[in-house]
């Protein structure tokens, strides 16, 4: 009960600071307080909510890859990836593998992104979603399909480097299709010339 009375009053002066910048045109710190409390709410008090259908989401489109290939299974109710290769490996999809961080976070930041209508907002929430789902059920299925082949001596080169900078090279060029592409194109310098 604590909780949300404290959640209550948070959300209040998170509204209240947010409308203040946005009276007073601050459009990055709007920004910055808009995604970070954003963010903290969707943190503390949905992250629950959403783990187990993640969860349940990434392990089940890649069971799909798994069955494919044949290099393991899984087991979408428990959140496990079974790997029966060279060595057996059973992988725990938790909230770190889920990818809900990772989609509580871009989902705040384009909340509160000022280059976009609200209508654009949402489209790039349900495809960036969407495109972070699909990055980690691929991250997951090189995980499983390396590991079926080289066992646990490369599991951790596998697991912790190779797949999470796979992982981090397909984030960044969505932030970058996402954020960074847009702030240029639609940023006005006034008239250019070359005399």
């Amino acid at each position: 009960m604590v909780k949300y009375i404290i959640g209550v009053i948070l959300l209040i002066l998170w509204l209240y600071a947010l409308h203040v910048l946005k009276k007073t045109k601050l459009d990055f710190f709007r920004f910055l307080v808009g995604a970070a409390g954003m963010f903290f709410f969707l943190l503390f008090y949905a992250f629950n909510t959403l783990l187990v259908p993640f969860s349940y989401l990434v392990t089940s489109i890649s069971g799909f890859i798994g069955r494919l290939t044949g290099c393991f299974d899984v087991y979408s109710s428990y959140g496990i990836l079974a790997i029966q290769g060279k060595d057996i490996v059973n992988v725990y999809i938790d909230f770190e593998c889920s990818g809900i961080l990772e989609i509580i976070t871009y989902i705040s930041m384009i909340m509160f992104f000022p280059a976009y209508q609200l209508y654009e907002k949402i489209i790039h929430q349900v495809l960036g979603t969407l495109y972070i789902l699909g990055a980690n059920v691929l991250r997951l299925s090189f995980i499983g399909i390396v590991t079926y082949y080289t066992g646990m001596e490369y599991y951790y080169l596998t697991h912790a480097i190779i797949a999470r900078l796979l992982f981090l090279v397909l984030i960044m060029a969505l932030y970058f299709y996402t954020f960074t592409r847009t702030q240029i194109l639609k940023q006005k310098v006034g008239k250019f010339d070359y005399v």
